[in-house]
């Protein structure tokens, strides 16, 4: 309630769903600097996976919508169903799962405060251990990607050469064409 200062606009919000990340043959890439550094008032979400960041983020943004705010939500590259960072521009205010904004945040929100810790003592070593294995299959992937990025490379420099391009360029305008004309008659 404190995010959105208790106000209420007379509409609904518009929602847009974004990635501000991507898994690429780069290793991970973002742009969190230009979307969520652009705001002045950052509230960084912290914690351990499993401890609701994303869950706090998803109601946010719902009650943000429902208050009638513009809202943005950036979700997770690996689970496309999670949230990572919210923005709601009109109140200048990004809030983020990433630890890039630590430091210069308006207020952490501390998830891990939350956990149980009877269930961090008893899970401790399985904890460690998904952490490491997701940071090895993770580096997998992005190698797998390397991989694959200069096969395709490979590939296209065996066909390339003997591709028509403007041939192809003319066809794939004559189809067009002809899509347009069928679209006009109905």
């Amino acid at each position: 309630n404190r995010i959105l200062e208790d106000t209420r606009q007379n509409k609904l919000g518009k929602c847009r769903h974004l990635f501000g990340s991507a898994i690429t043959p780069d290793g991970c890439i973002d742009y969190l600097e230009t979307l969520v550094g652009a705001c002045s008032n950052i509230f960084y979400i912290k914690g351990e996976p499993g401890t609701g960041r994303s869950t706090l983020l998803s109601k946010i943004y719902s009650s943000a919508l429902e208050a009638g705010y513009d809202s943005e939500a950036y979700h997770c590259a690996l689970e496309p169903s999670r949230f990572e960072h919210v923005i709601i521009p009109s109140l200048d205010t990004a809030l983020t799962t990433s630890p890039k904004f630590e430091n210069q945040c308006t207020e952490i929100v501390d998830m891990n405060t939350l956990r149980d810790s009877s269930f961090i003592v008893t899970n401790k070593y399985d904890m460690e251990y998904d952490k490491n294995m997701f940071s090895r299959l993770l580096n997998e992937a992005v190698n797998t990607l390397c991989r694959v990025k200069e096969t395709r490379k490979y590939l296209e420099n065996l066909y390339s050469s003997n591709m028509d391009f403007d041939r192809i360029n003319k066809l794939r305008q004559q189809i067009l064409n002809r899509i347009m004309r069928n679209i006009n008659i109905e």
